[in-house]
Protein backbone atom coordinates (compact mmCIF):
# COMPACT_ATOMS: atom_id res chain seq x y z
CA UNK A 1 0.00 0.00 0.00
CA UNK A 2 1.49 3.10 -1.22
CA UNK A 3 0.50 6.82 0.23
CA UNK A 4 1.82 9.89 -0.97
CA UNK A 5 1.36 12.20 1.73
CA UNK A 6 3.48 15.41 -0.11
CA UNK A 7 4.34 15.18 -4.04
CA UNK A 8 8.47 14.99 -3.54
CA UNK A 9 7.96 11.98 -0.80
CA UNK A 10 6.10 8.81 -0.98
CA UNK A 11 6.17 5.80 1.57
CA UNK A 12 4.98 2.26 1.43
CA UNK A 13 3.09 0.30 4.35
CA UNK A 14 4.33 -3.26 5.31
CA UNK A 15 2.36 -5.71 7.98
CA UNK A 16 4.96 -7.99 9.23
CA UNK A 17 3.97 -10.22 11.87
CA UNK A 18 5.46 -8.46 14.56
CA UNK A 19 5.23 -5.01 13.69
CA UNK A 20 4.84 -2.09 10.67
CA UNK A 21 7.97 -1.63 8.16
CA UNK A 22 7.30 1.77 6.66
CA UNK A 23 9.98 2.21 3.73
CA UNK A 24 9.94 5.64 2.96
CA UNK A 25 11.78 7.82 0.13
CA UNK A 26 11.77 11.09 -1.14
CA UNK A 27 12.22 15.14 0.59
CA UNK A 28 10.01 15.55 3.87
CA UNK A 29 10.61 19.78 3.25
CA UNK A 30 8.65 21.35 5.88
CA UNK A 31 6.25 20.44 9.53
CA UNK A 32 3.61 20.32 7.28
CA UNK A 33 4.49 17.17 5.14
CA UNK A 34 6.28 15.61 8.12
CA UNK A 35 2.97 16.04 9.86
CA UNK A 36 0.82 14.66 7.14
CA UNK A 37 2.43 11.67 6.80
CA UNK A 38 2.77 10.75 10.20
CA UNK A 39 -1.04 11.20 10.76
CA UNK A 40 -1.13 8.96 7.55
CA UNK A 41 1.05 6.50 9.19
CA UNK A 42 -1.11 7.16 12.99
CA UNK A 43 -4.47 5.97 10.95
CA UNK A 44 -2.47 3.03 9.38
CA UNK A 45 -1.59 1.89 13.13
CA UNK A 46 -5.03 2.30 14.46
CA UNK A 47 -6.71 0.10 11.37
CA UNK A 48 -3.45 -2.55 12.08
CA UNK A 49 -3.70 -2.64 15.67
CA UNK A 50 0.02 -2.76 15.80
CA UNK A 51 1.82 -0.32 18.08
CA UNK A 52 5.58 -1.35 16.50
CA UNK A 53 7.41 0.51 13.61
CA UNK A 54 10.43 0.01 11.69
CA UNK A 55 10.61 2.73 9.47
CA UNK A 56 13.44 2.60 6.77
CA UNK A 57 14.14 6.50 5.80
CA UNK A 58 17.37 5.70 4.51
CA UNK A 59 16.33 7.27 1.01
CA UNK A 60 14.91 10.26 2.27
CA UNK A 61 16.18 13.82 2.87
CA UNK A 62 14.25 16.12 5.91
CA UNK A 63 15.99 19.64 5.41
CA UNK A 64 15.11 21.11 8.79
CA UNK A 65 16.32 22.77 11.23
CA UNK A 66 16.84 21.47 14.95
CA UNK A 67 14.40 23.63 16.29
CA UNK A 68 11.33 22.32 13.26
CA UNK A 69 12.63 19.10 14.76
CA UNK A 70 11.88 19.89 18.54
CA UNK A 71 8.98 21.68 17.25
CA UNK A 72 7.49 18.57 15.60
CA UNK A 73 8.74 16.70 19.11
CA UNK A 74 5.87 18.99 20.50
CA UNK A 75 3.56 18.32 17.81
CA UNK A 76 3.13 14.47 18.72
CA UNK A 77 1.70 15.90 22.31
CA UNK A 78 -1.13 16.50 20.67
CA UNK A 79 -1.68 13.20 20.00
CA UNK A 80 0.43 11.92 23.29
CA UNK A 81 -1.78 8.58 24.27
CA UNK A 82 -1.48 7.65 20.95
CA UNK A 83 2.61 8.42 20.22
CA UNK A 84 2.89 7.12 24.02
CA UNK A 85 2.09 3.53 23.03
CA UNK A 86 4.38 3.64 20.02
CA UNK A 87 7.37 1.92 19.96
CA UNK A 88 9.19 3.51 16.81
CA UNK A 89 12.84 2.66 15.53
CA UNK A 90 13.85 4.21 12.47
CA UNK A 91 16.53 3.61 10.36
CA UNK A 92 18.29 6.98 8.51
CA UNK A 93 21.34 8.15 6.34
CA UNK A 94 24.94 8.83 7.90
CA UNK A 95 23.95 12.09 6.72
CA UNK A 96 20.35 12.66 8.35
CA UNK A 97 21.82 11.35 11.34
CA UNK A 98 22.46 14.13 13.33
CA UNK A 99 18.94 15.99 12.57
CA UNK A 100 17.32 12.67 13.88
CA UNK A 101 19.61 11.97 16.72
CA UNK A 102 18.22 15.58 17.89
CA UNK A 103 14.64 14.68 17.28
CA UNK A 104 15.18 11.26 19.31
CA UNK A 105 16.71 13.09 22.12
CA UNK A 106 13.35 15.94 22.45
CA UNK A 107 10.85 12.75 22.02
CA UNK A 108 12.91 10.47 24.60
CA UNK A 109 12.22 13.60 26.88
CA UNK A 110 8.88 13.76 25.97
CA UNK A 111 8.81 9.25 27.35
CA UNK A 112 8.13 8.94 23.52
CA UNK A 113 9.81 5.13 22.76
CA UNK A 114 11.33 6.33 19.69
CA UNK A 115 15.23 5.19 18.53
CA UNK A 116 17.59 6.08 15.35
CA UNK A 117 19.81 3.06 13.89
CA UNK A 118 22.11 3.19 10.95
CA UNK A 119 21.65 -0.14 10.31
CA UNK A 120 18.65 -2.02 9.46
CA UNK A 121 19.67 -5.47 11.19
CA UNK A 122 20.09 -3.30 14.61
CA UNK A 123 17.02 -1.50 14.68
CA UNK A 124 14.90 -4.44 13.94
CA UNK A 125 17.03 -6.49 16.92
CA UNK A 126 15.93 -3.80 19.26
CA UNK A 127 12.12 -3.36 18.01
CA UNK A 128 11.88 -7.09 18.82
CA UNK A 129 13.43 -7.03 21.95
CA UNK A 130 10.89 -5.15 23.59
CA UNK A 131 8.15 -7.35 22.06
CA UNK A 132 9.69 -10.25 25.03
Amino acid sequence: MEKEPASDFVFEIEKRPSYIFIKAKGVRKNLISISESTHQVLQLMEEFHCDYILGDYRETSTPISTTDAFNLSRLYEVDDATFRRLNIAMVVSSKEEPLYHSWEEFCIRRGFNYRIFLDIKEAEKWLLGLMK
